[in-house]
Protein backbone atom coordinates (compact mmCIF):
# COMPACT_ATOMS: atom_id res chain seq x y z
CA UNK A 1 0.00 0.00 0.00
CA UNK A 2 0.95 3.49 -0.60
CA UNK A 3 2.61 5.68 2.28
CA UNK A 4 0.26 8.56 1.50
CA UNK A 5 -3.17 6.07 1.02
CA UNK A 6 -5.52 5.43 3.39
CA UNK A 7 -5.48 2.02 4.56
CA UNK A 8 -8.98 0.60 5.58
CA UNK A 9 -9.41 -2.92 7.00
CA UNK A 10 -12.46 -4.77 7.12
CA UNK A 11 -12.50 -7.02 10.09
CA UNK A 12 -15.00 -9.82 9.10
CA UNK A 13 -15.44 -12.58 12.02
CA UNK A 14 -15.30 -16.17 10.52
CA UNK A 15 -18.99 -18.12 10.74
CA UNK A 16 -19.34 -15.75 13.93
CA UNK A 17 -22.85 -17.47 14.93
CA UNK A 18 -21.51 -21.24 14.80
CA UNK A 19 -18.37 -20.24 16.09
CA UNK A 20 -19.20 -18.51 19.22
CA UNK A 21 -21.77 -21.09 20.21
CA UNK A 22 -18.90 -24.11 19.76
CA UNK A 23 -16.90 -21.68 22.15
CA UNK A 24 -18.98 -23.35 25.11
CA UNK A 25 -18.92 -26.69 23.70
CA UNK A 26 -14.80 -27.39 23.08
CA UNK A 27 -15.90 -31.27 22.45
CA UNK A 28 -17.26 -29.75 19.56
CA UNK A 29 -14.00 -28.37 17.91
CA UNK A 30 -13.94 -30.48 14.94
CA UNK A 31 -17.70 -31.13 14.48
CA UNK A 32 -19.69 -29.69 11.91
CA UNK A 33 -21.96 -27.32 13.72
CA UNK A 34 -25.23 -24.95 12.61
CA UNK A 35 -26.75 -22.65 14.74
CA UNK A 36 -31.09 -23.24 14.63
CA UNK A 37 -33.88 -24.71 16.45
CA UNK A 38 -33.86 -28.12 16.64
CA UNK A 39 -37.35 -29.06 14.35
CA UNK A 40 -38.06 -30.15 11.25
CA UNK A 41 -39.32 -26.98 10.29
CA UNK A 42 -36.46 -24.65 11.87
CA UNK A 43 -34.54 -23.01 9.07
CA UNK A 44 -30.23 -22.58 9.28
CA UNK A 45 -29.36 -19.46 11.08
CA UNK A 46 -25.64 -19.96 10.49
CA UNK A 47 -23.76 -22.54 10.04
CA UNK A 48 -19.42 -23.17 10.72
CA UNK A 49 -17.04 -24.14 8.11
CA UNK A 50 -17.10 -27.96 8.49
CA UNK A 51 -20.75 -27.96 7.87
CA UNK A 52 -20.32 -25.81 4.50
CA UNK A 53 -18.00 -28.02 3.57
CA UNK A 54 -20.84 -30.84 3.31
CA UNK A 55 -23.25 -28.23 1.47
CA UNK A 56 -24.53 -26.67 4.12
CA UNK A 57 -25.58 -23.19 4.38
CA UNK A 58 -27.58 -20.40 5.78
CA UNK A 59 -30.94 -20.41 5.19
CA UNK A 60 -31.40 -23.96 4.56
CA UNK A 61 -34.05 -25.69 6.33
CA UNK A 62 -32.74 -27.46 8.84
CA UNK A 63 -34.30 -31.28 7.88
CA UNK A 64 -31.98 -30.63 4.40
CA UNK A 65 -29.13 -30.01 6.03
CA UNK A 66 -29.35 -33.17 7.63
CA UNK A 67 -30.03 -35.33 5.02
CA UNK A 68 -26.21 -33.21 3.74
CA UNK A 69 -24.46 -33.88 7.26
CA UNK A 70 -25.71 -37.20 9.18
CA UNK A 71 -23.65 -35.66 11.97
CA UNK A 72 -24.55 -32.36 12.38
CA UNK A 73 -24.94 -30.93 15.36
CA UNK A 74 -27.42 -28.54 15.78
CA UNK A 75 -27.05 -25.55 18.56
CA UNK A 76 -29.60 -22.94 19.81
CA UNK A 77 -28.81 -19.38 19.21
CA UNK A 78 -27.63 -17.53 21.85
CA UNK A 79 -27.69 -14.00 21.02
CA UNK A 80 -26.33 -12.78 24.49
CA UNK A 81 -23.42 -14.41 24.13
CA UNK A 82 -23.07 -13.15 20.69
CA UNK A 83 -23.52 -9.91 21.84
CA UNK A 84 -21.10 -10.21 24.70
CA UNK A 85 -18.28 -12.24 22.69
CA UNK A 86 -18.36 -9.11 19.71
CA UNK A 87 -18.22 -6.53 22.80
CA UNK A 88 -14.65 -8.20 24.04
CA UNK A 89 -13.98 -8.58 20.06
CA UNK A 90 -14.43 -4.98 19.00
CA UNK A 91 -12.34 -4.00 22.15
CA UNK A 92 -9.50 -5.69 21.46
CA UNK A 93 -9.07 -3.57 18.80
CA UNK A 94 -9.85 -0.76 20.01
CA UNK A 95 -7.46 -0.83 23.38
CA UNK A 96 -4.60 -2.27 21.70
CA UNK A 97 -4.30 -1.21 18.46
CA UNK A 98 -6.69 1.91 17.76
CA UNK A 99 -9.31 3.89 18.13
CA UNK A 100 -9.87 4.19 14.88
CA UNK A 101 -12.81 1.12 14.79
CA UNK A 102 -16.64 1.85 12.85
CA UNK A 103 -18.22 -1.34 14.36
CA UNK A 104 -21.06 -2.02 11.69
CA UNK A 105 -22.54 -5.21 12.85
CA UNK A 106 -22.10 -7.64 15.40
CA UNK A 107 -19.45 -9.27 13.41
CA UNK A 108 -17.73 -7.29 11.50
CA UNK A 109 -15.81 -3.61 11.83
CA UNK A 110 -14.08 -1.28 9.31
CA UNK A 111 -10.64 0.38 10.75
CA UNK A 112 -8.27 2.86 9.98
CA UNK A 113 -5.21 2.06 10.46
CA UNK A 114 -3.52 5.07 8.55
CA UNK A 115 -1.62 5.93 10.87
CA UNK A 116 0.00 3.07 12.90
CA UNK A 117 0.34 0.57 10.56
CA UNK A 118 4.06 1.63 9.70
CA UNK A 119 4.96 0.65 13.14
CA UNK A 120 4.38 -3.13 12.32
CA UNK A 121 6.46 -2.72 9.25
CA UNK A 122 4.00 -3.67 6.47
CA UNK A 123 0.13 -3.72 6.55
CA UNK A 124 0.31 -7.19 6.47
CA UNK A 125 2.18 -7.96 10.04
CA UNK A 126 -0.34 -5.85 11.26
CA UNK A 127 -3.68 -7.86 9.97
CA UNK A 128 -1.46 -10.64 11.26
CA UNK A 129 -1.29 -9.14 14.95
CA UNK A 130 -4.63 -8.40 15.01
CA UNK A 131 -6.12 -11.81 14.02
CA UNK A 132 -3.49 -13.50 16.52
CA UNK A 133 -4.74 -11.17 19.26
CA UNK A 134 -8.77 -12.03 18.51
CA UNK A 135 -7.90 -15.55 18.03
CA UNK A 136 -5.54 -15.50 21.63
CA UNK A 137 -7.62 -13.71 23.80
CA UNK A 138 -11.29 -14.86 22.47
CA UNK A 139 -10.44 -17.90 20.38
CA UNK A 140 -12.06 -17.16 17.41
CA UNK A 141 -10.74 -16.71 13.86
CA UNK A 142 -11.69 -13.26 11.33
CA UNK A 143 -10.85 -12.99 7.67
CA UNK A 144 -9.31 -9.27 7.21
CA UNK A 145 -10.09 -7.36 3.80
CA UNK A 146 -7.20 -4.40 2.84
CA UNK A 147 -7.57 -1.61 0.92
CA UNK A 148 -8.13 2.26 0.60
CA UNK A 149 -11.97 2.42 0.61
CA UNK A 150 -14.52 0.57 2.67
CA UNK A 151 -15.67 -0.94 -0.26
CA UNK A 152 -12.77 -3.01 -1.58
CA UNK A 153 -11.63 -4.25 2.08
CA UNK A 154 -15.37 -5.19 2.31
CA UNK A 155 -14.82 -7.53 -0.87
CA UNK A 156 -11.20 -8.44 -0.03
CA UNK A 157 -12.45 -9.61 3.31
CA UNK A 158 -14.55 -12.62 1.37
CA UNK A 159 -12.22 -13.69 -0.59
CA UNK A 160 -9.63 -15.60 1.46
CA UNK A 161 -11.83 -17.41 4.04
CA UNK A 162 -11.16 -18.32 7.04
CA UNK A 163 -8.45 -16.71 8.38
CA UNK A 164 -7.14 -14.81 5.74
CA UNK A 165 -5.73 -11.49 4.75
CA UNK A 166 -6.65 -9.82 0.98
CA UNK A 167 -5.21 -7.02 0.28
CA UNK A 168 -6.97 -4.99 -2.77
CA UNK A 169 -4.42 -2.38 -4.57
CA UNK A 170 -5.73 0.11 -7.27
CA UNK A 171 -4.37 -1.20 -10.03
CA UNK A 172 -5.21 -5.16 -9.19
CA UNK A 173 -8.56 -4.53 -9.18
CA UNK A 174 -9.45 -5.86 -12.88
CA UNK A 175 -8.03 -9.08 -11.75
CA UNK A 176 -9.40 -9.30 -8.51
CA UNK A 177 -13.10 -7.33 -9.19
CA UNK A 178 -14.53 -7.53 -12.06
CA UNK A 179 -14.00 -11.21 -12.98
CA UNK A 180 -16.29 -11.66 -9.88
CA UNK A 181 -19.57 -12.92 -10.84
CA UNK A 182 -22.71 -10.15 -9.87
CA UNK A 183 -23.47 -11.04 -7.20
CA UNK A 184 -20.64 -11.87 -5.16
CA UNK A 185 -20.55 -7.79 -5.17
CA UNK A 186 -20.91 -5.81 -2.31
CA UNK A 187 -24.51 -4.16 -2.47
CA UNK A 188 -26.16 -6.21 -4.74
CA UNK A 189 -28.84 -8.35 -3.68
CA UNK A 190 -31.15 -10.56 -5.23
CA UNK A 191 -33.70 -7.67 -6.89
CA UNK A 192 -30.96 -5.69 -8.06
CA UNK A 193 -29.00 -8.30 -9.61
CA UNK A 194 -32.22 -9.20 -11.69
CA UNK A 195 -32.25 -5.76 -12.53
CA UNK A 196 -28.47 -5.75 -13.59
CA UNK A 197 -28.82 -8.82 -15.65
CA UNK A 198 -32.19 -8.26 -17.19
CA UNK A 199 -31.75 -4.88 -18.36
CA UNK A 200 -28.38 -4.29 -18.92
CA UNK A 201 -26.77 -7.33 -19.30
CA UNK A 202 -24.66 -7.49 -16.34
CA UNK A 203 -22.89 -10.80 -15.22
CA UNK A 204 -19.70 -10.11 -13.92
CA UNK A 205 -18.87 -6.79 -11.57
CA UNK A 206 -16.25 -5.46 -14.48
CA UNK A 207 -19.54 -5.16 -16.89
CA UNK A 208 -21.17 -2.13 -14.61
CA UNK A 209 -18.04 0.16 -15.96
CA UNK A 210 -19.12 -0.39 -19.41
CA UNK A 211 -22.61 1.16 -18.96
CA UNK A 212 -23.70 4.83 -19.09
CA UNK A 213 -24.28 5.71 -15.59
CA UNK A 214 -27.13 7.73 -16.12
CA UNK A 215 -28.84 4.65 -17.39
CA UNK A 216 -28.15 3.09 -14.42
CA UNK A 217 -29.37 6.08 -12.28
CA UNK A 218 -32.48 6.08 -14.13
CA UNK A 219 -33.18 2.13 -13.16
CA UNK A 220 -31.54 2.30 -9.69
CA UNK A 221 -31.64 5.63 -8.29
CA UNK A 222 -28.00 6.68 -6.70
CA UNK A 223 -27.73 3.51 -5.71
CA UNK A 224 -26.80 2.31 -9.46
CA UNK A 225 -24.20 5.34 -9.48
CA UNK A 226 -22.78 3.85 -6.22
CA UNK A 227 -22.07 0.57 -7.51
CA UNK A 228 -20.48 2.32 -10.68
CA UNK A 229 -18.04 3.99 -8.56
CA UNK A 230 -17.02 0.86 -6.51
CA UNK A 231 -16.63 -0.82 -9.60
CA UNK A 232 -14.23 1.87 -10.87
CA UNK A 233 -12.49 1.22 -7.29
CA UNK A 234 -14.12 5.08 -5.49
CA UNK A 235 -15.49 5.03 -2.45
CA UNK A 236 -15.83 6.26 0.91
CA UNK A 237 -12.77 5.68 2.91
CA UNK A 238 -14.02 7.81 6.45
CA UNK A 239 -14.58 5.96 9.93
CA UNK A 240 -17.79 6.93 11.31
CA UNK A 241 -17.09 6.49 15.14
CA UNK A 242 -21.15 7.90 15.10
CA UNK A 243 -22.12 4.63 14.33
CA UNK A 244 -20.66 2.99 17.46
CA UNK A 245 -22.71 4.61 19.54
CA UNK A 246 -26.62 2.50 18.60
CA UNK A 247 -28.60 4.04 16.27
CA UNK A 248 -31.34 1.32 16.85
CA UNK A 249 -31.58 -1.65 18.93
CA UNK A 250 -33.39 -4.83 17.98
CA UNK A 251 -34.24 -8.31 19.08
CA UNK A 252 -35.81 -11.06 17.04
CA UNK A 253 -36.90 -14.81 17.23
CA UNK A 254 -37.48 -17.06 14.71
CA UNK A 255 -39.97 -19.51 16.25
CA UNK A 256 -39.70 -23.23 16.15
CA UNK A 257 -42.85 -23.35 15.29
CA UNK A 258 -45.21 -20.93 13.41
CA UNK A 259 -47.86 -19.29 15.63
CA UNK A 260 -51.21 -17.65 14.60
CA UNK A 261 -52.51 -16.86 18.59
CA UNK A 262 -52.40 -13.39 18.93
CA UNK A 263 -51.60 -13.91 22.78
CA UNK A 264 -48.97 -16.15 22.16
CA UNK A 265 -47.38 -13.45 19.83
CA UNK A 266 -47.77 -10.63 22.47
CA UNK A 267 -45.64 -13.14 25.00
CA UNK A 268 -42.99 -13.24 22.78
CA UNK A 269 -43.08 -9.40 22.30
CA UNK A 270 -42.97 -8.73 26.05
CA UNK A 271 -40.03 -10.97 26.50
CA UNK A 272 -38.01 -9.39 22.98
CA UNK A 273 -38.79 -5.79 24.05
CA UNK A 274 -38.01 -6.40 27.83
CA UNK A 275 -34.47 -7.60 26.48
CA UNK A 276 -34.40 -4.49 24.66
CA UNK A 277 -34.97 -2.27 27.13
CA UNK A 278 -32.37 -3.76 29.40
CA UNK A 279 -29.65 -3.03 26.70
CA UNK A 280 -31.05 0.83 26.40
CA UNK A 281 -30.59 0.96 30.03
CA UNK A 282 -27.44 -0.56 30.12
CA UNK A 283 -25.63 2.13 27.13
CA UNK A 284 -27.97 4.60 28.49
CA UNK A 285 -30.69 5.25 25.85
CA UNK A 286 -34.08 6.41 25.21
CA UNK A 287 -35.91 5.89 22.03
CA UNK A 288 -38.16 8.14 20.08
CA UNK A 289 -38.86 5.58 17.48
CA UNK A 290 -40.26 1.38 18.01
CA UNK A 291 -41.63 -1.22 15.98
CA UNK A 292 -42.28 -4.69 15.05
CA UNK A 293 -41.17 -6.59 12.10
CA UNK A 294 -42.96 -10.06 11.17
CA UNK A 295 -42.65 -12.91 9.06
CA UNK A 296 -44.89 -14.89 8.04
CA UNK A 297 -44.36 -18.79 7.48
CA UNK A 298 -44.09 -19.37 3.75
CA UNK A 299 -47.15 -22.35 3.08
CA UNK A 300 -46.03 -24.02 -0.02
CA UNK A 301 -49.02 -26.15 -1.08
CA UNK A 302 -47.50 -26.98 -4.22
CA UNK A 303 -44.44 -27.65 -2.63
CA UNK A 304 -42.29 -26.16 -5.10
CA UNK A 305 -38.61 -25.50 -4.96
CA UNK A 306 -37.59 -23.42 -1.94
CA UNK A 307 -37.61 -20.17 -2.09
CA UNK A 308 -35.17 -17.96 0.01
CA UNK A 309 -36.40 -14.53 -1.31
CA UNK A 310 -39.63 -15.61 -0.58
CA UNK A 311 -38.82 -16.80 3.20
CA UNK A 312 -36.83 -13.83 3.94
CA UNK A 313 -39.73 -11.48 3.25
CA UNK A 314 -40.29 -9.03 6.32
CA UNK A 315 -43.01 -7.23 7.25
CA UNK A 316 -42.14 -4.22 8.91
CA UNK A 317 -44.73 -1.28 10.78
CA UNK A 318 -43.12 1.20 12.75
CA UNK A 319 -44.56 4.81 15.52
CA UNK A 320 -42.33 7.56 16.06
CA UNK A 321 -43.26 9.97 19.74
CA UNK A 322 -43.11 13.35 20.26
CA UNK A 323 -40.41 12.91 23.02
CA UNK A 324 -38.23 10.04 23.62
CA UNK A 325 -38.55 7.42 26.54
CA UNK A 326 -36.61 4.38 28.13
CA UNK A 327 -40.11 3.59 30.10
CA UNK A 328 -40.91 0.01 29.23
CA UNK A 329 -45.08 0.26 29.47
CA UNK A 330 -44.53 3.36 26.95
CA UNK A 331 -42.57 0.84 24.46
CA UNK A 332 -44.13 -2.69 24.84
CA UNK A 333 -47.81 -0.88 24.30
CA UNK A 334 -46.48 1.00 21.41
CA UNK A 335 -45.09 -1.91 19.85
CA UNK A 336 -48.40 -3.74 20.76
CA UNK A 337 -50.50 -1.33 18.66
CA UNK A 338 -47.69 -1.47 15.61
CA UNK A 339 -48.98 -5.24 15.60
CA UNK A 340 -52.59 -4.22 15.98
CA UNK A 341 -51.87 -2.73 12.38
CA UNK A 342 -49.32 -4.91 10.77
CA UNK A 343 -51.18 -8.14 11.88
CA UNK A 344 -53.17 -10.09 9.47
CA UNK A 345 -55.62 -12.34 11.61
CA UNK A 346 -54.75 -15.93 11.06
CA UNK A 347 -51.90 -16.21 9.23
CA UNK A 348 -49.18 -18.06 10.92
CA UNK A 349 -45.72 -16.18 11.94
CA UNK A 350 -42.38 -17.68 11.59
CA UNK A 351 -40.51 -14.22 12.69
CA UNK A 352 -41.08 -12.05 15.31
CA UNK A 353 -38.72 -9.05 15.65
CA UNK A 354 -39.37 -5.62 17.77
CA UNK A 355 -36.63 -2.21 17.51
CA UNK A 356 -36.28 0.64 18.78
CA UNK A 357 -34.59 3.78 16.99
CA UNK A 358 -34.05 7.35 17.28
CA UNK A 359 -32.25 6.94 20.47
CA UNK A 360 -30.63 9.58 22.52
CA UNK A 361 -28.55 9.32 25.43
CA UNK A 362 -30.79 9.88 28.86
CA UNK A 363 -30.27 11.46 32.17
CA UNK A 364 -31.76 10.73 35.11
CA UNK A 365 -32.47 13.89 35.92
CA UNK A 366 -33.97 17.25 33.93
CA UNK A 367 -34.18 20.73 34.62
CA UNK A 368 -37.20 22.44 35.36
CA UNK A 369 -38.13 25.70 34.06
CA UNK A 370 -40.80 28.19 34.65
CA UNK A 371 -43.54 26.38 32.75
CA UNK A 372 -43.80 23.68 34.61
CA UNK A 373 -44.97 25.46 37.45
CA UNK A 374 -47.76 26.14 35.16
CA UNK A 375 -49.01 22.41 34.81
CA UNK A 376 -49.28 19.29 36.88
CA UNK A 377 -45.54 17.89 37.29
CA UNK A 378 -44.46 13.89 36.71
CA UNK A 379 -41.36 13.04 38.29
CA UNK A 380 -39.55 10.34 36.15
CA UNK A 381 -39.85 6.70 37.00
CA UNK A 382 -37.30 4.84 37.54
CA UNK A 383 -36.80 1.95 34.57
CA UNK A 384 -36.65 -0.88 36.42
CA UNK A 385 -39.54 -0.49 38.46
CA UNK A 386 -41.23 0.29 35.25
CA UNK A 387 -40.15 -2.51 34.18
CA UNK A 388 -40.98 -4.12 37.15
CA UNK A 389 -44.74 -2.74 37.62
CA UNK A 390 -45.30 -4.42 33.89
CA UNK A 391 -44.06 -7.68 34.58
CA UNK A 392 -46.23 -8.54 37.27
CA UNK A 393 -49.81 -6.74 35.33
CA UNK A 394 -48.83 -8.67 32.80
CA UNK A 395 -48.65 -11.94 34.71
CA UNK A 396 -51.80 -10.70 36.21
CA UNK A 397 -53.54 -10.09 33.27
CA UNK A 398 -54.82 -7.16 35.50
CA UNK A 399 -53.28 -3.62 36.34
CA UNK A 400 -52.92 -4.28 40.24
CA UNK A 401 -49.62 -2.66 40.69
CA UNK A 402 -48.80 1.67 40.00
CA UNK A 403 -47.31 4.37 41.59
CA UNK A 404 -48.78 6.02 43.89
CA UNK A 405 -48.78 9.67 41.51
CA UNK A 406 -51.43 7.34 39.89
CA UNK A 407 -54.00 7.59 42.31
CA UNK A 408 -55.72 10.35 41.18
CA UNK A 409 -56.61 9.23 38.02
CA UNK A 410 -57.57 6.09 38.95
CA UNK A 411 -60.28 8.11 41.28
CA UNK A 412 -60.69 10.78 38.68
Amino acid sequence: MSKTQKVIFLIDMDAFFASASKLQHPELRNKAVVVAHDHPKSIISAADYQARAYGVKAAMPLNKAKQLCKDLVVLNPDFELYQTISAQIWNVIKTQFTSMVEVVSIDEAYVDVSNIWKKYGTVRKLALKMQNAIKQQIGLTCSIGVSYNKFLAKMGSDMNKPNGITIIKKDEIPNKIWNLNINKMYGVGIATEEILKDLFHVVKIGDLTKINPSELEHKLGKHGLILVNHALGYGNDEIDLSRNISKSISNERTLVQPISNLEEIEIVIHSLTKTIVEKMLTERLQAKTMGIILRYHWSNPERSTFDKRKHLKHKRKQTTLVEPTINFETIYSNILECLNDLYEVGKRVALIGVFVANLKPFQNYSQLNLDDLDKEFHPLHHPKVDELIEDINFKLKKNKLFYATELKKIKD
